[in-house]
């Protein structure tokens, strides 16, 4: 089945419920300017956070899920910005690449999340794992790799939402890990102005990735943090996840993960 197909094969419908997205963080979490050594509400403080805003293009002050959808508007905000001695191709090949993922090609931005926890976990503990076994086939000093997470989870009402998972068997490519199959199904939905799909996780068997093309899909301030993970990736232990309640898991990925790590 083609991507244009299987979209023409959906109907809009809505979705209401949580959706759990799991984040880079500090735990505890910490304050960007923390170090500066001024207190909350100091003029100085709120010009280095104008400064800090207009420098990067992204609005900090909006909520944190909101944020990812501002990198689309990074070209044209560039375009007037910096100097044309400077390559553009290059500059913003890295903010383009930002972007890439499952769902799209790097064209436009997608906030990934999932309907369970333990499905957005899944498709962060791949990810940290392919990065591990990058750096540990190109890097011979590499020992390893932390990173924290946090799982935040919002509750949301949208209507006009697309549902690929009665299609999966017929679709292969939606759990494919070439991402060509999902990158035009994306493109379409993009395009189509559709705000949100379901759709079978390629990392956790029986889980649903939500991923969402529309800022205004997402409830504003409506954001909650459920708990941290810290991630601790070991040549020799593999990848521990600790929780927040310091419950320590040793992560045996899935069979059908194919990793190069030795």
């Amino acid at each position: 089945m083609e991507p244009k197909e299987l979209l023409e094969k959906t109907k809009d419908s809505r979705f209401s419920g949580p959706v759990f997205r799991a984040i880079f963080t500090s735990f505890p979490t910490k304050n960007l300017f923390a170090d500066i050594g001024f207190r909350e509400g100091d003029p100085d403080l709120e010009i280095l956070k104008d400064l800090a805003n207009r420098d990067s293009g992204i609005d900090f002050s909006k909520p944190q899920q909101e944020q990812p959808f501002q990198y689309g508007d990074l070209e044209i905000f560039l375009k007037g910005y910096i100097s044309e001695v400077i390559d553009r191709d290059e500059l913003l090949y890295p903010l383009k690449y930002a972007q890439y993922g499952r769902f799209s090609d790097g064209r436009y931005p997608v906030f990934y999340a999932a309907l369970q926890e333990e499905t957005a976990l899944a498709e962060v503990a791949f990810h940290f794992l392919k990065d591990c076994e990058y750096e540990q086939n190109t890097t011979p000093s590499f020992i390893d790799k932390v990173v924290d997470k946090r799982v935040v989870r919002l509750d949301l009402d949208v209507p006009g939402v697309r549902d690929f998972r009665p299609f999966a068997s017929e679709a292969a490519g939606l759990t494919a890990d070439s991402y060509d199959f999902c990158q035009a199904l994306g493109s379409l939905v993009h395009d189509q102005g559709i705000p949100m799909v379901l759709s079978t996780s390629a990392r956790a068997t029986g889980g649903t990735t939500a991923p969402i093309f529309k800022p205004n899909a997402l409830p504003g301030q409506n954001a909650k943090t459920l708990r941290f993970y810290h991630f601790h990736y070991s040549k020799k232990t593999g990848l521990n996840i600790k929780k927040s309640d310091y419950h320590q898991t040793l992560y045996e990925p899935p069979l059908s993960w194919t990793f190069h790590l030795h």
